[in-house]
């Protein structure tokens, strides 16, 4: 399965009972449009990075996941107030989601602000190949603006043959200096992503 690039699509339909529907599988992208090799990722909706997903807060919000992956995984939900069980880290809040199997999370967002989604199951190695998105749960009343951007940054560690550089994946040096550096930045998925606004915007 070929993946898309900055699919920022909303996960979340205006229907505020609506379940969102996430799946995490492995997939192949191109991060530039000169790039002639395809890069093996592992991504959410089959895209990278994964789909914006809104949230209101103070109502339960209902994902259904769905592992695609020929491994097991999980889902956390970085910053958010909730309870334990949804909390999606392996051997401490929830057993991993073994390959070919759903998980339904559910929780109440109390805080309105910007967060992401992440693998953290082997964390070192899944989100290194792309399973993390942008979550953003929405006051009532937001604050008016031109335009409402997301900009998800990430930095990757290509090979010479334009694949994750699966050597140095878990070496302890990047561990001990606070994290892993690419050698390929992209922004929302493109290695040169543009944006149009408007004057006076």
């Amino acid at each position: 399965m070929s993946g898309m690039l900055s699919n920022m699509t909303l996960a979340w339909a205006q229907n505020r009972n609506a379940t969102i529907l996430l799946s995490a599988s492995k997939g192949a992208v191109k991060f530039a449009s000169e790039q002639e090799i395809a890069t093996q990722v592992m991504h959410y909706n089959g895209s990278i990075p994964g789909p914006v997903i809104r949230v209101p807060q103070g109502e339960e919000s209902i994902i259904q996941f769905s592992n695609h992956l020929p491994e097991a995984t999980s889902i956390h939900w970085h910053g958010l107030r909730i309870s334990n069980e949804m909390d999606g880290v392996p051997g401490m809040t929830q057993e991993p989601i073994p390959a070919g199997r759903d998980f339904e999370y559910c929780f109440t967002p109390p805080d309105a602000g910007t967060y992401w989604y992440h693998t953290h199951q082997r964390a070192w190695d899944q989100l290194s190949r792309g399973l993390a998105g942008v979550l953003i749960v929405e006051e009532d009343n937001p604050p008016m603006v031109d335009q409402d951007l997301v900009f998800s940054i990430d930095d990757w560690r290509l090979n010479k043959q334009l694949q994750i550089d699966d050597e140095s994946l878990g070496a302890m040096h990047d561990w001990a200096h606070g994290g892993r550096m690419g050698n390929m930045i992209t922004v929302n998925g493109k290695f040169k992503e543009q944006f149009e606004v408007s004057k006076g915007e």
